[in-house]
């Protein structure tokens, strides 16, 4: 009989083949799973995120316009000047201390970091969620809680501009907009959101003539000049730290070119027989109208937290309707009638004055 063709051979290198083949995809699988928790670990992990953020804050790497590209900072409007401007703070050194998963499958990233210039470290916790798919291979995570804090001050309500960092601010910028120390208190609360670091406040005094601008600094000692602003920390802001205030100081020229408006004031009241602007008195009294002023109403007190003057009453006299008659009138007292600072002269629009108790 004839003998078999002998296979091994070829069925042998086949086999060899297909297992170089098999081996060849293993690893290929085994590098790309390599590759890809690489990447998710380093790249798309929420410490990742979180640490590609915090390098967006820092004083060193500091990016703003990264930063707010990566987490919505969650204050819009004139409220978010600070959080877009070039001269924002920043963090010095920070570390991620650990991540926990939460059972909704988001995560708490708690961190360290230095804020204010010492050696001091402050810990908070950042909220990350996944958002969908990146890449479609890999998870979107998104921190949901901005590392936003506060710079507190308080200042007069006639005190409403100033710069924080070279950055100009007003009241309008405040997230406290209207809220004052206490109630009919002329003096405000401000409150304006800015990412972690040390600021310098400051206001320009443009009324030097008239007012010497100041400001107490935290943790009191005498007051300085309002123009070279206290440096506030955002993380300043504990119990036992006094909240900085500007004030403002009348010098005697305020005074002086006060009662001069007032005068003037007066003299056009009574020249135009005209109560609007004018308050009590003015307009005429039981029939008589006032047309001679004789003591000008001396001023007493005057308010810079919020603009307004008191004075003692004056003195005037004034005709009855048939021109047969004269009687002497009281102006006043004036009592918080407003005044302004304009082009530094002082201008008085209108003067409060009661009328006299009977």
């Amino acid at each position: 009989m004839p003998q078999a063709i002998a296979t091994t051979p070829a069925v042998s290198a086949a086999r060899k083949r297909k297992t170089v083949l098999i081996l060849s995809l293993l690893a290929a699988v085994l590098v790309l799973g390599a590759c890809y928790a690489a990447a998710n670990a380093l790249l798309f992990s929420p410490k990742a995120v979180v640490r590609e953020y915090l390098n967006a804050l820092t004083i060193d790497k500091g990016d703003i316009p990264k930063a707010n590209r990566l987490v919505d900072p969650q204050v819009h409007g004139p409220q978010a000047v600070l959080l877009h401007s070039d001269r924002s703070a920043g963090i010095g050194t920070y570390s991620i201390d650990n991540t926990k998963q939460t059972t909704d499958g988001s995560y708490q990233v708690h961190i360290s970091y230095n804020a204010n210039g010492g050696a001091e470290q402050y810990k908070t916790t950042l909220r990350v969620e996944s958002r969908g798919r990146k890449y479609l291979l890999f998870n979107n995570w998104v921190i949901t809680t901005p590392l936003v804090k506060t710079i507190k001050m308080m200042a007069y309500s006639t005190i409403d501009k100033f710069t924080i960092n070279d950055t100009p601010v007003t009241l309008k910028n405040s997230c406290t907009r209207g809220k004052t120390y206490s109630e009919n208190s002329n003096i405000n609360i401000l409150e304006f959101k800015a990412y972690p670091g040390v600021y310098q406040v400051s206001y320009k005094n443009e009324n030097k003539e008239y007012v010497d601008a100041q400001v107490n600094e935290r943790g009191g000692g005498a007051p300085i000049p309002a123009s070279d602003g206290p440096v506030l920390g955002t993380e300043d802001n504990h119990a036992d730290k006094l909240t900085p205030i500007f004030f403002l100081t009348a010098k005697p020229k305020l005074k002086k070119d006060l009662q001069t408006a007032v005068n003037k004031k007066v003299d056009e009241c009574v020249a135009a027989h005209d109560s609007k602007g004018c308050g009590y008195g003015f307009d005429g009294k039981n029939g008589f109208t006032f047309t001679k002023i004789n003591k000008y109403p001396e001023l007493y007190k005057i308010y810079l937290d919020s603009g307004t003057f008191d004075s003692f009453i004056g003195i005037g006299e004034g005709d009855s309707s048939s021109g047969h008659h004269r009687q002497s009138i009281v102006v006043g007292p004036i009592k918080e009638s407003p005044f302004s600072i304009v082009n530094h002269k002082i201008v008085v629009n209108s003067i409060a004055a009661e009328k006299p108790n009977s």
